[in-house]
């Protein structure tokens, strides 16, 4: 389900790395937001911390939060995140993310 989420609403997947990447990231998504044709992120509902999980995109979700920006995810069950991880679906989705084709509904 792609759901557009307020990024303290999902657990980043590790801390940020490169704080050059971030502040051109803030910098891009002050002037454009989002872009149409970006990847979108996965997640999947972490029941204990009530909370999306991401599994990607540390950066994007660090630049939107400074930015007060929703984030475009797609979430996924824990068990279907369980069945899927290390798969080659899985690997494939990481690698090739689907991009955001619209703005649709912001939740």
């Amino acid at each position: 389900m792609k759901l557009w989420l307020n990024p303290d609403r999902c657990l980043p997947p590790h801390k940020v790395t490169h704080p050059n990447k971030l502040e051109e990231l803030k910098a891009d998504m002050l002037a454009n937001g989002w872009r149409l044709g970006e990847p979108i992120l996965l997640g999947y509902w972490d029941e204990q911390a009530r909370k999306v999980q991401l599994v990607s995109g540390s950066h994007r979700w660090a630049a939107a939060q400074e930015l007060g920006l929703k984030i475009p995810v797609e979430v996924l069950s824990y068990k279907r995140a369980y069945e899927l991880w290390g798969t080659e679906e899985w690997c494939s989705w990481l690698k090739q993310p689907p991009v955001l084709e619209s703005y649709g509904a912001m939740l």
